[in-house]
């Protein structure tokens, strides 16, 4: 099965645009399904709120859906995924994964080494996976870091597009 982990729609919202991505969840579960993916995680950043729109077309698509979530903890960028329910940003890292793990989630570090300094970097250690391979990153110098350190200290490794257009879609699927 592919799955695509790390996945955006237009309710995600950046520090810099105001709108990152241009398509709608129905829309990016169309595009999953059309590229061969059988499962997709929505990881809107600090917001569920495509997710009901995304469950309902993965069932019409026949396609697994993963809830998620790209939260903002106070020390960087963590995906949630499996979530019930918002976790709040802002939270020092320990706290956020305590309460992914209190959803039954998983935990995934994004881009932890990445150039524009959004990830936790060596909290990734304390993730249940490492994203390895981002294909959004600006630099290809930190994916090879993390996997170096992924590797290093045995750490389970997924890879992410980190879509925000529909080229993105399927780059990087585990």
């Amino acid at each position: 099965m592919i799955f695509e982990l790390h996945c955006h729609t237009h309710y995600s919202r950046g520090t810099k645009i105001p709108t990152e991505v241009m398509m709608s969840p129905r829309e990016v579960i169309r595009l999953a399904k059309k590229r061969g993916i059988d499962g997709i995680a929505i990881t809107d950043h600090r917001v569920t709120s495509g997710w009901r729109e995304a469950k309902r077309e993965a069932k019409r698509q026949g396609i697994i859906f993963i809830p998620g979530i790209e939260i903002q903890s106070a020390d960087g960028h963590v995906l949630g995924l499996g979530l019930t329910e918002i976790v709040e940003n802002f939270l020092p890292l320990e706290e956020t994964l305590e309460r992914i793990k209190e959803q039954g989630g998983f935990s995934v570090a994004p881009h932890p080494y990445d150039i524009k300094n959004e990830g936790i970097k060596d909290g990734c250690l304390k993730t249940d996976a490492v994203e390895v391979f981002n294909s959004f990153g600006m630099d290809r110098l930190a994916n090879w870091h993390t996997r170096r350190v992924a590797e290093r200290n045995e750490r389970p490794m997924v890879v992410g597009s980190d879509v925000h257009m529909p080229e993105m879609m399927g780059l990087s699927v585990n």
